[in-house]
């Protein structure tokens, strides 16, 4: 007898359980996907310049591989005027018996990378100082990421018309048009100080080193993806629709920007708003900071801190300079060495970009691990001081 009881209970609890787990099994998918929801809303509530980097980084990689085919184009047909049937055989990649042609090209493209690289990146670099100082005391950093956009709208608009002259513009020209409105409206450097300035204000100290670390992974996947895209597009839509292509996408970003990016306003500026209408003034204190940033580097520091900096700098040229400058070349190199056509070149190229990323991703785990110990470390340490 009371073996039956004890049978009797037990299956009625696994009924019971059964109706529970059973009832709680729609509840239980509901939660999730509530949740997976919530999740997803909050990521998006919490993108705001990820977006722009990465359209501008694949634009960038678009655009890259379609004005170097545009230089070699330009140099063969406009300023040596080979004719249609070399500059042919040359853009089909049917190089044999055309070395000296080849070399003339070339050497000529080159020329002219070798002075529009540094104009690309050397005004940016001495507008750097002033733009950084003035975004850093008025707290301006919307502006830092857009306007660079609008460069490379107008850079776009010239690449289209120089496509539609293309005889009468030349290579020298074409360069020119191309290099100057990105130059003087602070190309990709404007645009990464105002990105690292924008997460450092809007993020807290625990969180920063991971969201960076996801804006520079947006960053790194636009370039792999642009790299990707940039010899398939070129081939189908030729130079017309790759440059009409990025315009509509710089100005899609552009447009993005100015309705998503919010600047954090102190409240002190909030409440000095006359003062940022004197120019006279502004111009003082922008150069003021501009003082101070050099004398960042140029001041004696304890433990041999000046020399530090400068080694770093030092190594930074190193090694980043001939990066720079073996990308500017290396799709000649392709051409020349294995007959590269674009949509070749655009696939090794991908693939470098990914294997480099792989490895930046390994590290920022890395990075954001050790930046969590030394964060805990110090809390601990203040506390126990206290």
């Amino acid at each position: 007898m009371i073996a039956s009881i004890e049978n009797i209970c037990s299956v009625n609890d696994l009924t019971n359980s059964d109706m529970h787990l059973t009832g709680n099994l729609a509840g239980t998918w509901r939660e999730k996907s509530k949740r997976a929801l919530k999740q997803i809303k909050g990521a998006l509530r919490e993108t705001t310049v990820e977006p722009c980097l990465f359209m501008y980084m694949m634009c960038t990689s678009i655009s890259s591989l379609a004005v170097q085919n545009m230089h070699l184009e330009k140099a063969c047909r406009v300023n040596f005027d080979y004719g249609d049937n070399i500059c042919d055989r040359i853009q089909n990649r049917n190089t044999s018996g055309l070395g000296n042609e080849l070399n003339e090209i070339q050497s000529l493209v080159a020329t002219v990378v070798a002075w529009k690289f540094p104009l690309q990146t050397g005004i940016p670099a001495a507008m750097v100082l002033f733009v950084g100082a003035w975004s850093d005391k008025y707290k301006k950093r919307k502006i830092c990421i857009l306007f660079p956009f609008t460069g490379e709208i107008i850079s776009n608009i010239g690449l289209l018309l120089a496509t539609y002259y293309f005889k009468e513009l030349s290579l020298t020209t074409t360069a020119l048009i191309e290099a100057l409105p990105a130059a003087f409206t602070g190309s990709y450097i404007i645009i990464f100080v105002g990105m690292y300035s924008f997460m450092a204000d809007r993020t807290t100290i625990e969180n920063r080193t991971f969201r960076l670390g996801l804006v520079s992974i947006c960053v790194t996947l636009g370039t792999p993806t642009g790299t990707a895209l940039s010899g398939i597009l070129l081939r189908a839509l030729g130079y017309y629709g790759v440059f009409s292509l990025l315009l509509c996408l710089y100005t899609f970003s552009f447009i993005y920007g100015i309705l998503k990016l919010e600047d954090v306003m102190p409240t002190e500026s909030k409440n000095n708003e006359s003062v940022q209408n004197e120019p006279l003034k502004i111009v003082s204190e922008v150069l003021k900071l501009v003082g101070h940033t050099l004398m960042v580097a140029l001041k004696p520091r304890v433990f041999c801190g000046r020399v530090q900096i400068f080694t770093i700098l030092l190594l930074y040229l190193l090694m980043v300079g001939p990066l720079y400058g073996d990308s500017q070349v290396s799709y000649l190199y392709s051409i020349r060495r294995f007959a590269f056509s674009e949509i070749e070149y655009s696939i090794y190229g991908t693939i470098n970009i990914v294997l480099g990323l792989f490895g930046k991703f390994k590290y920022l785990l890395k990075l954001l691990h050790v930046s969590k110990v030394d964060y805990h470390n110090k809390t601990e340490t203040n506390l126990a001081h206290r």
